[in-house]
């Protein structure tokens, strides 16, 4: 017969050989809950370097495609702009090549030059009868009534010629300089104004008059401004403006005494005349009328200086 110890050993024997068991059969259950646990991590590692090996080959496919867009529209243009340059070159060997062309063009610059000698020859001559006057007088005579005669001219040319008592020099030198220029534009006739304080159209008749005239002859002498009454002398507001002229291809010419203006040290010709008109005008036109009138015709104003006593005008 047994011993009861000997049951006991045997029970804590087989008590210890199924914990062992157990613990062997919950490792190999943990192991295998790792395993699963790794293959997951490792797939989805392998997912995330998939998704970004595809997003790589995308993003290139896009560069590339860009470029390739680039590349033809950089294509596109230089065939275009090759295809122009090629035209143009064509043209001008045609237009060169051609003699009828090449003696148009010869012909055009050449008269166009002859004319412009021409007046200049004109300008030299009328200043030598007036050996007092500056030189500076007939360069701007000469520049704005050339610059009218251009083929796309924005406004008239408008000039002052401002004298102290010598009428008879000022309104010489405005008939011959305006004559010359009626020879430039080689127009039938100059329109000659001569102020007298009498005059009592309105400014839209006196528009109304010259308009088509001024038109076809293409030059107005106005002589002695100092005599126009204030209202008739609105009309050059319109003649003289420069923004939105009525006559682009013209010359307008005005004769100014400043003998009326005394006392006053001013030395600038714009600001003398600018005075006398005003000290003329300012009974009959309200201040915004006045300075908007003396602004336009003031546009360029010209010293007339004395010659001598014994001048006079030849014609």
């Amino acid at each position: 017969m047994v011993k009861p110890e000997d049951d006991r050993d045997q029970w804590t024997e087989e008590s210890s050989s199924d914990e062992v068991e157990e613990r062997s059969d919950e490792a190999v259950e943990k192991e295998k809950k790792e395993e699963k646990v790794k293959t997951k991590l490792s797939a989805y590692q392998d997912f995330e370097k998939n998704e970004r090996a595809t997003r790589i080959k995308e993003n290139l496919l896009n560069s590339n495609s860009i470029n390739l867009e680039g590349i033809n529209k950089t294509y596109i243009y230089g065939s275009v702009l090759i295809v122009g340059i090629a035209v143009l070159c064509y043209l001008l060997y045609s237009t060169c090549n051609n003699p009828t062309n090449v003696k148009h063009i010869n012909a055009n610059i050449s008269h166009d030059t002859s004319r412009v000698d021409q007046f200049s020859n004109t300008i030299k001559k009328i200043k030598n009868d007036f050996p007092s006057q500056k030189d500076i007088l007939w360069l701007s005579l000469f520049k704005r009534i050339k610059y009218v005669t251009e083929s796309h001219p924005t406004r008239p040319a408008i000039m002052i010629l401002l004298y102290n008592r010598n009428k008879n020099v000022a309104e010489c030198i405005a008939w011959k300089v305006g004559k010359a220029a009626r020879e430039f534009f080689n127009t039938p006739a100059v329109i000659e104004l001569i102020g007298d304080s009498d005059m009592n159209e309105t400014d839209n008749e006196l528009v109304d008059r010259y308009r088509e005239r001024l038109q076809k002859n293409g030059v107005m002498i106005v002589y002695r401004l100092d005599e126009i009454p204030g209202l008739v002398a609105q009309s050059f507001h319109t003649f003289c403006d420069t923004q939105n002229p009525l006559v682009k291809r013209a010359v307008l010419l005005f004769t100014l005494d400043r003998s009326r203006l005394r006392n006053v040290e001013i030395n600038k010709p714009t600001r003398i005349a600018s005075e006398v008109l005003r000290l003329l005008w300012n009974d009959t036109l309200n201040d915004f009328q006045l300075n908007s009138l003396i602004t336009r015709l003031t546009d360029s104003v010209l010293e007339i200086h004395s010659e001598k006593d014994d001048f006079k005008c030849v014609k």
